[in-house]
């Protein structure tokens, strides 16, 4: 498992630095069969010799792909990347950003200003802490952040959308210590997908992001689920009801439910493929 882990982290900070989306992607740029490098993750065998000559060719950061380690210049230009990628993503963050933005043209504000600025206003998830990673640089790990996926399919708070993709996008760095207080997670599958539709209003809307974990993949709880019906993707609350009938229902009011049995729940070929677990939502 420690290995399976460290191919893990490793090939995420390869295909960041890479900018490749998937495994497949990767393999063709190590000169390997997507087969051989399937079974390379299965052992945890990272192929060190051909990723190091890839990121020689490409004068990628060796020590931050293999180590996680950056060093203070690497990092702030890493904490302005996130930063402006969880703006542009987060609900909060669309009018802060017009904020920084605003502030940024009148006031002739540097980069490193309006973090300074808005320090306290960047969401916790999602930022770094330049003032403490800058004094203390050395002991800054990448480790301390755990990459989520964010993918390109979007589940529909609506009437359901078609799945056309799951490739990864990109990644955003949570804080793992964060992840494991507030979430209670500690492994990698989870990922981040985007609202599609209003029906989920007044909880999500349209755009949002929201984190997903992929092992919650049972009804044992009330809560909301991303739900694959044949080929479309829905967000929607679920409530288990005690009859043991489960209701699909929408938080927008302007929109209907349904209510289902088991044995239609199984007509329907539903499919749970993971629990929203951040935003908090009740």
């Amino acid at each position: 498992m420690k290995n399976e882990n460290k191919f893990e982290e490793v090939i995420s900070r390869a295909k960041i630095a890479l900018k490749v989306n998937g495994d497949k992607e990767l393999a063709a740029l190590l000169e390997m069969s997507a087969t051989a490098f399937s079974n390379r993750k299965k052992k945890g065998s990272i192929p060190y010799e051909k990723l190091t000559e890839l990121l020689a060719s490409r004068n990628v950061d060796f020590r931050w792909v293999f180590t996680g380690s950056v060093d203070s210049s690497t990092l702030r230009d890493a904490t302005m990347a996130a930063t402006d990628v969880a703006l542009r993503y987060s609900t909060v963050g669309r009018g802060l950003m017009q904020e920084m933005q605003e502030a940024a043209f009148v006031e002739k504000l540097t980069a490193d200003q309006l973090l300074d600025r808005f320090r306290d206003r960047l969401p916790e998830t999602f930022s770094v802490d330049t003032e403490v990673a800058q004094e203390n640089a050395e002991h800054y790990r990448m480790s301390d952040y755990q990459l989520v996926p964010r993918t390109s399919a979007r589940p529909s708070a609506g009437h359901g959308m078609i799945v056309e993709s799951d490739q990864i996008v990109d990644y955003l760095a949570f804080k793992r210590e964060w992840l494991s207080r507030v979430l209670g997670i500690t492994h990698g599958d989870i990922a981040l997908v985007q609202v599609r539709g209003s029906s989920m209003a007044t909880t999500v809307y349209d755009g949002d992001l929201v984190l997903v974990d992929m092992r919650q993949n049972r009804l044992d709880a009330s809560a909301i689920y991303v739900l694959k019906i044949g080929e479309a993707l829905l967000l929607k609350r679920v409530l288990i009801n005690l009859d043991g009938s489960v209701t699909i229902k929408s938080d927008n009011e302007e929109y209907g439910k349904n209510t289902y049995s088991a044995e239609q729940l199984r007509e329907l070929n539903l499919q749970i493929l993971g629990r929203v677990v951040w935003p908090r939502l009740r």
